[in-house]
């Protein structure tokens, strides 16, 4: 084989673990879903993102990412060998790991698009990567939930527990560790646009909370395939790619991509929030929206994102990423006991978005209007 033939190889195997390590947080939360039978899906995903919020103890310790990372992975391994002996999953301690875990893949994705020169469309392929192993590994999960076999289904997440493990020992090096102090975060922290931040956010949000949903989904309509995890997960994978070719073929600004991608992730909020779930064909094109929505949000923001080079500054924004969510499920749940009522996690998307596009709008009629001398 020519080096260039082993040089592509590597680059494929280097995206496929890069993605199952990125896809670890998305795992979990299918599969405490699935398994969780005593925790409600906001209970998961506030533990889940106070484990991602844990990050930031990382560069306060001066502790190597990539250390932190395998001693979680192997606490997530005993945590598989007693569901597999007791048959009880431990649902805190499984979505605190794993919010390490998922929160520290955002470094190591970092460094990978950062060693490119066209970061952003190579964000979109490792999207991409990373949902159409999402497709094979949901597809397995949903299958082994209606053998009704809790043993094999925590076999499989066993086994995507692993493949992480491959990633970090073949294509990663340990890096020089950086201990900083909370009043140096904070400075750093000035330097990061809330403003991109929070529309990168709110698109994880509406990702985690698909994870969450999707087995819940899928029992809405058994008769179809398209209504099962396999099937939605599907559609949602082919707006992903539909907006990678977007991606690749469009030559447009940024903030105005940013603009429509907000648009129609606040559409597609309003569907689910609303009739989508109860119609099978609005929620096949709900998830079809969804994935080509928050991948193109995501998409026209983590280049600039990814010039933070430095380790703390990418854990830092991982950290920050996990606190809006945190304040978000914290402002859901005290919206619901003020206003005594249900508030669905897809009507806050919806009136987000709308507030991000009118603040994005405010700023570029700002800067449209200002005379330079």
């Amino acid at each position: 084989m020519s080096s260039k033939t082993n040089h592509w190889i590597g680059a494929v195997g280097m995206l496929i673990m890069c993605g199952m390590i990125s896809l670890h947080g998305g795992i979990t939360l299918l599969y405490l879903s699935m398994t969780s039978a005593t925790s409600t899906a906001q209970e998961i995903l506030i533990f889940y993102v106070l484990g991602c919020l844990s990050v930031v103890l990382i560069p306060l310790m001066g502790a190597s990412c990539e250390r932190v990372v395998l001693a979680a992975l192997a606490v997530k391994m005993l945590l598989v060998l007693c569901a597999l002996s007791i048959g009880s999953v431990w649902t805190i301690p499984e979505a605190l790991c794993s919010g390490l875990i998922a929160s520290s893949s955002f470094y190591f994705a970092m460094r990978e698009v950062s060693k490119r020169q066209n970061g952003k469309l190579l964000a979109s392929v490792l999207i991409l990567v990373i949902n159409v192993e999402a497709a094979v590994w949901y597809t397995a999960f949903d299958w082994l939930s209606e053998l009704r076999s809790k043993m094999w289904l925590s076999l499989a997440y066993g086994l995507a527990t692993i493949l992480p493990l491959l990633y970090i020992s073949t294509f990663i090096n340990t890096a020089v560790t950086q201990r900083t102090n909370i009043k140096q975060l904070l400075h750093l922290s000035k330097s990061l646009s809330a403003y991109n931040l929070f529309c990168y956010m709110l698109a994880i949000f509406s990702v985690n909370c698909f994870n969450l949903s999707l087995h819940h989904w899928a029992k809405l309509d058994t008769e179809h395939w398209w209504g099962s995890v396999s099937g939605i997960t599907g559609f949602y994978i082919l707006g992903i790619l539909s907006s990678v070719v977007l991606l690749s073929k469009l030559i447009i600004r940024d903030e105005k991509l940013l603009i429509v991608a907000l648009l129609g992730l606040g559409v597609t909020g309003y569907w689910l929030a609303g009739d989508a779930t109860q119609d099978a064909l609005l929620l096949i094109a709900a998830a079809f929206g969804l994935g080509n929505t928050s991948t193109l949000v995501m998409s026209s923001i983590v280049t600039n994102l990814a010039q933070t080079h430095d380790t703390i500054c990418r854990l830092l924004v991982v950290a920050v990423l996990a606190a809006m969510q945190v304040c978000l499920i914290s402002l859901i749940r005290i919206t619901e006991v003020f206003a005594d009522s249900v508030i669905n996690e897809w009507q806050v998307i919806t009136i987000a978005t709308i507030a991000l596009i009118m603040l994005k709008i405010r700023q570029l009629c700002i800067e449209s209007f200002t005379f330079k001398p």
